[in-house]
C-alpha cells in the first residue's frame, strides 16, 4: 500500500510503499476514504514530541480515518466487512497512521460513520470532537 511516511524527524514527508496493516485480534482493517489532518500532524514531523511519545521509524502519519471495514481479526463483535466507519486511530507507539490507504485499528476506536455525512466529514471529527470533550469535561 501507499503511504505517507517520515523516516526523520525535521525531513520532508514521502509516499512510500508499506506492508499492508493485517488486523490482530480485536482489530479492523479499514480501507481508507478519507484522513483527517491537525496541526499534531507537523508537529509529529518535526520531532516536537519525540521525547514525550514514543515512536519507531518509518511513521505513517494521521491519527483520523473515515473508510469502509475490509477485515476483522479474531474477536471483532461490532462491525463487519462493508461498513462504513470512522475511527480516531492513535496508538501507544506511533508508528502506523491514517495518511495511507489502509489502517488497522481496534474495534473500540472506530464508530458506524452516520449515513447522513461523507466521508470527508466524517474524517474531520475524531480528533476535534475528542479535543472539546476533553476541554469541557475532563478540564474545565
Amino acid at each position: 500500500m501507499k503511504a505517507v511516511v517520515v523516516e526523520k524527524f525535521g525531513e520532508s514527508v514521502q509516499v512510500k510503499d508499506q506492508p499492508l496493516p493485517e488486523p490482530i485480534d480485536h482489530e479492523v482493517q479499514i480501507h481508507i476514504a478519507y484522513s483527517g489532518v491537525n496541526p499534531v500532524d507537523w508537529k509529529i514531523q518535526e520531532g516536537y514530541f519525540k521525547e514525550r511519545m514514543p515512536h519507531e521509524f518509518p511513521i505513517i502519519l494521521g491519527w483520523d480515518a473515515a473508510g469502509v471495514v475490509t477485515k476483522t481479526g479474531y474477536g471483532v463483535h461490532h462491525f463487519k466487512k462493508g461498513d462504513e466507519v470512522y475511527a480516531y486511530c492513535r496508538e501507544p507507539v506511533i508508528k502506523k497512521g491514517t495518511f495511507a490507504e489502509y489502517v488497522s485499528v481496534n474495534e473500540n476506536f472506530l464508530a458506524l460513520k452516520p449515513k447522513n455525512i461523507s466521508f470527508a466529514e466524517a474524517a474531520s471529527i475524531p480528533l476535534a470532537a475528542l479535543t472539546a470533550w476533553q476541554s469541557l469535561f475532563d478540564y474545565a
